[in-house]
């Protein structure tokens, strides 16, 4: 039956929907929102910004992959994914590699899995030094199966990495992510991943780029 006022009814249904809207598109009570006390784009290139908002982060990772029960396995990614930068970051290179195993554990196509973590394992294994880090990835490398899956899998990361350029991560932050804190979305750990995952590009990828691609090179030269 109708109510006696139909206005009234159906203000009470958008004001429901509108609030169900809201509450869906609002961020979950559980994950962290973090207070940016500078600019997304100063965030990812200064080193005194960027370090106390590693720590909160790191801080929130930490605690989430302690809770009980565990999140779901995209969640768990997530939090491994930001863990193992931070802790590349941080020097803390057992943490890395531990982190980086789980990751991979997580993998359910043989290809995927068996590239998985190969960056940090060589970064740790050469102690972050440069020459040493091309000879252990290359090695890395060309330990993998060679089967069309494997080159596959290789060939896409060579072409992520090529396309991987200073200009093409702070477009990233210019274009993608300090739009949307300057509206007032809050930056939620998801929006936090972005961050980190560029800052980490940005000091721990950019400097290894060319050996990284040489590494990728001369596999896949053999591989054909």
């Amino acid at each position: 039956m109708m109510p006696r006022h139909p206005r009234h009814f159906l203000f009470g249904v958008a004001l429901v929907a509108g609030l169900i809207g809201a509450l869906a598109a609002a961020p979950d009570a559980t994950s962290p929102v973090y207070a940016l006390a500078v600019p997304p784009l100063e965030l990812v290139t200064t080193e005194a910004a960027f370090a106390p908002f590693a720590q909160r982060v790191a801080a929130d990772v930490a605690g989430a992959l302690k809770r009980q029960p565990p999140p779901d396995p995209a969640r768990l990614k997530l939090l491994l994914g930001l863990r193992v930068h931070l802790a590349l970051h941080f020097h803390d290179d057992a943490a890395a590699l531990d982190a980086a195993e789980r990751i991979r554990a997580l993998q359910t196509d043989p290809a995927e899995k068996a590239h998985a973590g190969l960056t940090t394992r060589a970064l740790v294994a050469s102690k972050h030094e440069p020459r040493a880090f091309e000879r252990e990835f290359t090695r890395l490398l060309r330990s993998l199966p060679r089967d069309p899956a494997t080159r596959a899998v290789l060939v896409r990361a060579r072409e992520k990495l090529a396309t991987t350029t200073e200009t093409a991560l702070l477009d990233e932050v210019r274009t993608n992510i300090a739009p949307r804190i300057a509206a007032g979305e809050p930056c939620t750990l998801e929006i936090a991943d972005q961050l980190v995952r560029i800052r980490h590009r940005l000091e721990g990828i950019l400097p290894l780029r060319d050996a990284l691609l040489r590494s990728y090179d001369s596999v896949l030269s053999v591989s054909k």
